[in-house]
C-alpha cells in the first residue's frame, strides 16, 4: 500500500481552503497551518539569503535531489530555527533517504510546539513505515480528531487496520473516505480487498466465530452486566450473518453503558444496511455522534438529512 505524505506548502494552502474542519477546531487549526506558513513567507520577504536557499530547495526537491535539499534546509534551519514548517519539510526529506529516526524527531518537535492535524497525518505515515501500526492508528485518531473530514487520514487508517486484520475497522474507515472524497479509487479498490479478505476469513472461520460466541455466552452467564463482552458477541453474530442477534447484542450493550458510541454507531449499520430501518439507524448515528463518535456524524449528516 502507497503511503502519501501532505508536506508541501501548496498542499497547505490546499487544505486550508477547503471547508472541512468542524466547528470546535476550525479557528485553532486554522491560526496553526495559517501560522506555520506565514512564518516562512515573513522569513523570505526579510532575508534574502532566506529566500535564495528555500528557492534552492524548492528546486532540488522537485528534481529528487534530495541530498542537495537536505543542505539546503539544513541551512534554512540554522538561519532561522524558528521557522516550524521547515521541519516538517525535512522530516519529509529524511523519509526520503530513509532516516526515519531522523524524520521522527523533527515530525515529534512541530507536534510538541504546534499540534496539527497535519503533522499527525505525516507521523503516522511514518509509523506505518516502521511497521508500528497502533502508533500510527493512534495519530491517525488524532488527526481526525481534530479534522474529521479528513478522507485521507481514514483512508491510511483503513490500511493500517487492514494490516492489522480489523477488517470491519478497515471497512469502516473506507467507506467514509469514499463519503467524504466520492471519486476517492484507491479507497475504492482498499474497501474491496478489505471485503474480500473478510469474505475468506469468515469462510474458514464460521466454526471459530460459534466457539467464540458460545465462550462469550458463558462469560455472560457468569457476568450479565459485562457490557463489552455483549459488543464482542454481537460482532460475532454479525460475522454469521445472525443479524437479529447481534442488534440484541448491541442493544443489551447499551442499556448496560449508555455512554457506548460505538455499539450505537454499530447497531445503525445492521440496520440500514441488512434490515433496512432507516430511521432506526438513523436515530442511533445521531446518538452515536452526540457522543462523540466522528464517523457516525459523518454518516448521520450524508444519510439521515
Amino acid at each position: 500500500m502507497k503511503i502519501k505524505l501532505l508536506i508541501s506548502i501548496l498542499s497547505l494552502f490546499f487544505l486550508l481552503n477547503l471547508n472541512t474542519f468542524s466547528q470546535n477546531t476550525l479557528k485553532e487549526q486554522d491560526k496553526i497551518l495559517k501560522g506555520l506558513i506565514r512564518d516562512l513567507h515573513n522569513t523570505m520577504d526579510e532575508n534574502e539569503t532566506f529566500k535564495m536557499y528555500y528557492n534552492s530547495y524548492e528546486t532540488k526537491y522537485k528534481f529528487r535531489d534530495y541530498d542537495g535539499a537536505l543542505s539546503d534546509i539544513n541551512k534554512l534551519v540554522a538561519i532561522n530555527s524558528k521557522v516550524l514548517i521547515l521541519f516538517e519539510l525535512r522530516g519529509n526529506i529524511y523519509i526520503k533517504r530513509k532516516l526515519f529516526d531522523a524524520a521522527l524527531l523533527d515530525f515529534n518537535k512541530v507536534i510538541d510546539e504546534k499540534p496539527n492535524f497535519v503533522t499527525y497525518y505525516n507521523r503516522g505515515t511514518l509509523k506505518d513505515l516502521l511497521k508500528d501500526h497502533d502508533g500510527a492508528i493512534q495519530d491517525y485518531n488524532k488527526s481526525i480528531a481534530l479534522n474529521p473530514k479528513f478522507a485521507a487520514c481514514y483512508f491510511n487508517r483503513g490500511n493500517s487496520l487492514l494490516i492489522k486484520k480489523d477488517y470491519d475497522g478497515a471497512i469502516s474507515d473506507y467507506q467514509t473516505a469514499i463519503k467524504l472524497k466520492p471519486d476517492y479509487r484507491k479507497a475504492k479498490e482498499q474497501l474491496q480487498k478489505a471485503e474480500k479478505e473478510k469474505s475468506a476469513k469468515a469462510v474458514n472461520s464460521a466454526g471459530f466465530s460459534e466457539e467464540i460466541t458460545q465462550d462469550l455466552d458463558k462469560a455472560i452467564e457468569l457476568n450479565p452486566d459485562f457490557d463489552e463482552a455483549y459488543l464482542l458477541r454481537a460482532e460475532e453474530k454479525r460475522k454469521l450473518k445472525d443479524f437479529s442477534g447481534a442488534i440484541s447484542d448491541f442493544s443489551k450493550a447499551i442499556n448496560l453503558n449508555p455512554n457506548n458510541a460505538k455499539a450505537y454507531h454499530e447497531r445503525a449499520k445492521i440496520k440500514y444496511y441488512n434490515m433496512q430501518k432507516t430511521e432506526e439507524a438513523c436515530a442511533d448515528w445521531k446518538k452515536a455522534s452526540e457522543l462523540g463518535h466522528s464517523a457516525a456524524k459523518l454518516w448521520y449528516n450524508d444519510e439521515c438529512k
